[in-house]
């Protein structure tokens, strides 16, 4: 096969979809074998973009396209709500020994086409930039070490950074996460004033920002410290994870505000991985082998499961479209090839109810980041492996 300059070194690859029935759940599967190991997958509408660290591969109705990264190395990558658009994070890896400033990029793209290119420049002792990116394509820069944000339109600055707090000093231990709205199409921040001090504080702060740089709202969050951000696809609800210190005691918890930043709940979980059915008033919140099912509409837990066997962990959640499943992906971490990998993943379907609907196991897959999604059909789930993509159809 030629490869011209004309197609902008394109690989069109065609394969064979390969079907198979499984006699344990008649469920139909399709398996599509990628070129190149992939590190992660995501959905942009109904076609599947994987990426490795300098390659991309499109996956749509059983064709293949591959594209180069050729500017760094890929170590972020954020979706839209409604995967309109998506973006990464990339870097030139320097050695330890070099204190130059790193040069970044940040790429905005809309199905496998790149639309911009925003560069960077970082202090070689400075954590990578937070992003998020929302429909209308309007991006999110979070500057830990100096609590700033700026938002970009069409690729372009907005405004001038915005400062969190106003008296911010230069913290590499600050923790800073952002998230999109849909609905809104702005942004929830959640960033803590400093790192820990003498009297175990950090100051933590919810935001809501619009895309014209006005924040909207902040709330103080009273704990200590905070983990993980998820912020439902209409920004109806908001989960942060949090710990509080009592004495010498370390209390974890996950609470769950409402649009304006009102609290409405607080669990005894620190999350990692959290699912919104807002459809439904319904969030699932799990750490590395528990999951939570909530119910907002009484602002109660519905129940409460330890979903691992022999030395799992959870890694993703993710409601289908009509809020009646809820598919959990499990796997083993393991140090593999220099790194650590997840191997023997299992998918797991469950009611709200906490019912199992469904398992499968795929003993000879690897991943090393979690990929997990519905089709706009509810039936259908797809999982995304180091060597392949697969999508499973779910029968009752």
């Amino acid at each position: 096969m030629m490869i011209t300059r004309q197609r902008h070194h394109r690989i069109v690859i065609w394969l064979v979809v390969f079907w198979a029935i499984t006699t344990a759940s008649l469920a139909k599967e399709e398996s599509i074998v990628s070129p190149f190991p992939v590190d992660r997958w995501i959905m942009v509408g109904e076609s599947a973009i994987g990426l490795s660290r300098n390659a991309l591969v499109a996956v749509h109705q059983g064709q293949i396209e591959t594209f180069p990264l050729v500017e760094g190395l890929v170590v972020r990558v954020v979706k839209s709500p409604q995967h309109k658009y998506w973006a990464t994070l990339r870097i030139f890896p320097l050695p330890p020994s070099d204190r130059t400033p790193r040069k970044v990029w940040v790429s905005i793209f809309q199905g496998e086409k790149r639309l911009y290119n925003i560069p960077l420049m970082v202090a070689y002792d400075a954590p990578l930039p937070e992003i998020a990116i929302n429909d209308a394509g309007d991006l999110i820069i979070a500057r830990r070490e100096v609590a700033t944000v700026s938002i970009f339109h069409n690729g372009q600055l907005v405004d001038k950074p915005i400062r969190l707090f106003a008296n911010g000093a230069y913290d590499l231990e600050r923790i800073v996460y952002v998230q999109p709205v849909q609905l809104a199409n702005g942004f929830v921040v959640a960033a803590t004033r400093h790192g820990m001090d003498q009297s175990q504080q950090m100051e933590p702060y919810l935001f809501s920002i619009q895309t014209t740089g006005k924040i909207e709202w902040q709330q103080a969050v009273n704990a200590n410290a905070i983990g993980r951000l998820g912020v439902s696809e209409n920004g109806k609800w908001i989960a942060l994870s949090a710990y509080r210190f009592q004495g010498h005691q370390l209390i974890p918890e996950s609470r769950v505000y409402n649009t304006d930043g009102k609290p409405l709940m607080i669990v005894n979980i620190i999350f990692k991985t959290a699912a919104f059915n807002e459809k439904n008033h319904q969030i699932a919140l799990a750490n590395n082998d528990t999951l939570v099912f909530l119910d907002l509409s009484k602002k109660e837990i519905q129940w409460r499961k330890q979903m691992t066997v022999a030395g799992e962990m959870i890694t993703a959640l993710q409601f289908n479209p009509t809020g009646d499943r809820l598919a959990v992906l499990l796997a083993k971490n393991q140090f593999i090839g220099g790194k650590f990998q997840f191997v023997h993943p299992r998918i797991l379907v469950v009611s709200p109810q906490g019912d199992h609907l469904y398992q499968q196991t795929f003993p000879q897959a690897v991943f090393q980041y979690p990929a997990l999604f519905f089709k706009s059909n509810p039936d259908q789930i797809v999982v995304g492996f180091q060597k392949t993509i697969q999508t499973i159809g779910i029968d009752q």
